[in-house]
């Protein structure tokens, strides 16, 4: 796990609100779409972008 400091003037804001972007590098057997879905019904989630890296060599 690594962590970077974020200072007030580097937070994006959307409507006003302090916005966090959040990068996951996940494995497993579970599906990316599921996550996905499960993530954007987080309360005030404003959005989720998935991509499975591994679609193309399941092919």
């Amino acid at each position: 796990m690594s962590t970077e400091t974020v200072h007030p003037e580097q937070i994006l804001r959307a409507n006003g609100l302090p916005t966090v972007e959040v990068l996951l590098h996940v494995s497993g057997r579970g599906s990316v779409n599921d996550l996905a879905a499960a993530l954007a019904d987080l309360p005030d989630v404003a959005a989720v972008i998935a991509d499975d890296v591994n679609a193309a060599d399941s092919a």
